[in-house]
């Protein structure tokens, strides 16, 4: 990766916190992209957009569901669109989800 300042870095893998088609078609400039990307991003519809916050935390869950949905007195207006509820989903019915090591991680 080259950086506005001219300096290079490098890496075995590089994760993108941007959506597909910036990662795909603008900071890889389409080198990548294949005839099944293509299709995808010229045919598949849109998806509502989608805020996810994830907090990492060192405690359990235990007994506790995994997806809340708690409705909303009044909706937030986003963009065009109205969102009526919120949804909490814990990522403990996995011991997956955490590094080795980790207290709840039983792997």
């Amino acid at each position: 990766m080259r950086l506005s300042d001219g300096s290079q870095h490098r890496a075995d893998i590089v994760v993108s916190a941007a959506d597909g088609h910036g990662t795909i078609f603008d900071m890889l400039g389409g080198r990548y992209v294949d005839d099944k990307i293509k299709r995808r991003y010229s045919t598949w519809k849109m998806v509502r957009p989608t805020l996810i916050v994830t907090f990492g935390v060192a405690r359990e869950f235990a007994g506790e569901p995994w997806l809340t949905i708690t409705r909303l007195a009044r909706p937030i207006t986003i963009g065009h669109s109205g969102v009526e509820a919120l949804s909490v989903r814990l990522f403990n019915y996995s011991p997956c989800f955490a590094p080795t090591g980790r207290r709840w991680c039983r792997r």
